[in-house]
């Protein structure tokens, strides 16, 4: 019985496809849009794994008038947003400090005011200018001298930084029918106060301890002996320089 030969086949034909060649390409091989759906379907799995960020959680009906009414007085006094939110008089002291201390209510606000201040170009650079230019104001810069060399106060030519200290300005007219312009300026003592707080000028420093001269003089003189004070009274490097001239006898004996 005679077998057929097999085919010889050309070494260098592509081999026929696979069955399995429609299968999803290797991970490397993905478009950019498969490959931003990826990442988020695995960030929303890790955030189904993740516990709930408790600065998320969604406000009560009531909550959510608190924070409007806090938001809504310029004061920023929590007790009256309590009451005006509905919160009984008895219980508001116990609510205001319940309200503030939940991360969803102070993140809100955070947020809420970031927003009034970026819409009204608040800055903390703006906030202390201001305050710098209320506490260095001058009288002198609101009167002059009229034709009798007498001063009166006048606001003409005025920028927008010298009016920022007028606290009150009242304008009426005399006997004589001429018109009297008096102001008032703000608390420049306040404004320093504030001022001095935000530099930290006003914070103790560390007291200094000291010789007396009294002493020195009793001490070179050998009428006193540097046991008397120890290091500890005396600033640093001022008992070795005191101790060696003693030791060295140059102070009397």
């Amino acid at each position: 019985m005679l077998i057929a030969p097999r085919p010889v086949t050309n070494a260098s034909s592509e081999p026929p496809p696979l069955p399995n060649s429609d299968l999803p390409k290797p991970t490397n091989s993905l478009t950019p849009e498969q490959k931003a759906n990826f990442r988020a379907s695995m960030a929303a799995r890790d955030a189904r794994k993740s516990p709930p960020d408790p600065a998320d959680k969604p406000l009560t009906a009531k909550q959510r008038r608190f924070v409007f009414e806090y938001l809504s007085d310029p004061s920023r006094h929590v007790m009256n947003a309590a009451r005006r939110a509905g919160y009984a008089e008895t219980t508001a002291v116990q609510a205001v400090s319940f309200l503030m201390a939940l991360p969803h209510i102070k993140k809100i606000i955070e947020i809420e005011e970031k927003k009034l201040f970026k819409k009204l170009d608040i800055t903390g650079e703006r906030v202390i200018q201001n305050i710098a230019t209320m506490a260095f104001a001058n009288i002198l810069e609101y009167v002059k001298t009229n034709e009798k060399g007498d001063l009166e106060v006048t606001v003409e030519n005025l920028t927008e930084q010298q009016g920022l200290p007028i606290q009150e300005l009242k304008v009426d007219r005399g006997e004589d029918g001429k018109q009297r312009i008096t102001i008032k300026l703000v608390d420049k003592l306040a404004a320093l106060s504030l001022l001095g707080k935000h530099l930290k000028i006003f914070e103790e420093q560390p007291a200094q301890n000291f010789i007396s001269v009294t002493f020195l003089d009793k001490l070179m003189a050998g009428k006193a002996s540097v046991a008397d004070l120890g290091p500890a009274q005396i600033p640093a490097g001022i008992f070795d320089a005191v101790a060696e001239q003693v030791s060295n006898g140059e102070a009397a004996s």
